[in-house]
């Protein structure tokens, strides 16, 4: 398989403002600080994560979306995205009939690297959604949104094809959101830069907007996003990660890591590597 050429670097100094007239449009004023969150969550517990200083900013060249947004909520929370996601870093793949396949790429959860019962919730009322993500601000600093590159003005595939697309929003404004999306790479739709901007409150409801019906391979995809299984596919029309107030603990958190390969039906490493050939080399593509 011959892979496209890596994005130009870009540090993205210009930034794009989404207002309530239409655009985007080119601010060239550069983008100040952004607006810290209402308060700091000072009794969210402290993943195992390397912490040398401060972190470096993602290379969203080097990640998919999924994992670009949630290197970005732990730079957030001052962590060393690349020692988290690096140690975290696996090749595993499981048949899912049709010619299709379930991929994940980390050893164990990332969930609760960044929030203890992190969970996707939604809405379909666009009132609700500011609402919605002003409680999640508020409990964690940032929102990681699963979005639609269809609407998504800063995207190659904009107005031209639908998928999932995650990024993360850690400010706000007089109803504006500012949005951060390190994800950087180049496709048959053109290039893709790492970029930053404010959305306007007027246009929430329509660049918000999550995949109405995704394609089997795309729900396959963050399902497995975080390195662990979650088979809910929730149907709102806008969709995010948020903690619930109070509760009990996930069953999930605290368990240490588990290999792949200790799951049923999934391949890992060389063997894995294998599969994938053979598939190719199979069906021609």
């Amino acid at each position: 398989m011959t892979l496209p050429p890596g994005p130009r670097r870009s540090d993205v100094r210009d930034h794009l403002r989404l207002d309530a007239r239409g655009g985007p449009a080119l601010d060239t004023v550069r983008a100040g600080p952004v607006t810290p969150p209402d308060r700091a969550v000072a009794d969210l517990p402290v993943p195992d994560a390397p912490v040398a200083g401060p972190p470096a900013t993602p290379d969203g060249s080097l990640l998919s979306c999924y994992t670009a947004s949630l290197a970005q909520a732990m730079c957030r929370r001052g962590l060393d995205w690349a020692g988290v996601i690096g140690l975290s870093s696996v090749f595993a793949l499981r048949p899912a009939g049709d010619g299709l396949f379930a991929f994940a790429h980390h050893a164990y959860s990332l969930r609760d690297r960044l929030a203890r019962g992190l969970r996707r919730t939604g809405t379909d009322d666009p009132d609700e959604l500011a609402d919605g993500l002003a409680r999640a601000h508020r409990r964690l600093g940032w929102v990681i949104v699963s979005g639609d590159t269809f609407h998504l003005p800063w995207c190659a595939g904009h107005r031209r094809r639908h998928a999932p697309h995650w990024f993360v929003l850690d400010g706000r404004r007089d109803g504006s959101w500012h949005v951060t999306d390190p994800f950087a790479m180049v496709n048959e739709d053109g290039e893709q830069a790492p970029w930053h901007g404010w959305v306007d409150a007027g246009r929430l409801s329509e660049v918000f907007r999550a995949v109405a019906d995704p394609l089997p391979e795309q729900a396959l995809r963050e399902r497995f996003a975080f390195g662990d299984d979650d088979p809910r596919r929730l149907a709102f029309g806008y969709q995010w990660f948020t903690t619930a107030p109070a509760g009990p603990t996930p069953p999930h958190a605290g368990r240490p890591p588990a290999p792949w390969q200790a799951h049923e039906g999934w391949l890992t490493g060389a063997t894995a590597v294998r599969r994938v050939r053979d598939h190719v080399t199979e069906v021609g593509h």
